[in-house]
C-alpha cells in the first residue's frame, strides 16, 4: 500500500513538473497535496459508507466530510519533500510501461472523485 501511495505521489508530482506552470519545487508540494486528497477521499468515502450501513452518524463525516479530506491532504503535503521525490525519480526513471501506468494513475484519480461523489449522495450529505 505504501508503494502504491509513493508511486501516485511520484507520478502526480512528475505531471505537475512537466506542466511547468509552477515555480521550481512547487510540483513536490502540489503532488503531495493531490495525493493526500486522493487517498483522503477514498478513506472518507469508505468510512462514510460503513457508517451509513451500520447506522452510525458521526458528525465529522456527516456534516463536514471535506474538512477530513483537507486535513489528510495537508498531512500528505507535509510528508512530501524533495529528497523523497528524488529517490522515487531514481527508482522509476527506467520503468517499463510508463504510458499504461500513467493512465492507471489518471483513472485512479477520476475513480476516487467519482466514488467520493457517490458516497456523498448515498449518505445524504
Amino acid at each position: 500500500m505504501v508503494k502504491l501511495i509513493q508511486y501516485l505521489y511520484y507520478r502526480i508530482s512528475k505531471w505537475y513538473y512537466a506542466m511547468e506552470i509552477f515555480h521550481q519545487g512547487a510540483h513536490i508540494l502540489c503532488g503531495g497535496l493531490y495525493t493526500g486528497f486522493l487517498i483522503g477521499s477514498i478513506i472518507v468515502s469508505i468510512l462514510m459508507v460503513l457508517c451509513h450501513v451500520l447506522g452510525i452518524h458521526p458528525n465529522v463525516f456527516h456534516d463536514h466530510p471535506t474538512y477530513c479530506i483537507a486535513t489528510i491532504a495537508l498531512i500528505g503535503s507535509l510528508l512530501a519533500n524533495e529528497k523523497n521525490y528524488n529517490r522515487l525519480y531514481e527508482e522509476y526513471k527506467n520503468e517499463r510501461n510508463k504510458t499504461l501506468k500513467g493512465w492507471l494513475v489518471f483513472g485512479f484519480a477520476i475513480l476516487s472523485l467519482v466514488i467520493y461523489i457517490i458516497s456523498l449522495e448515498l449518505c445524504d450529505v
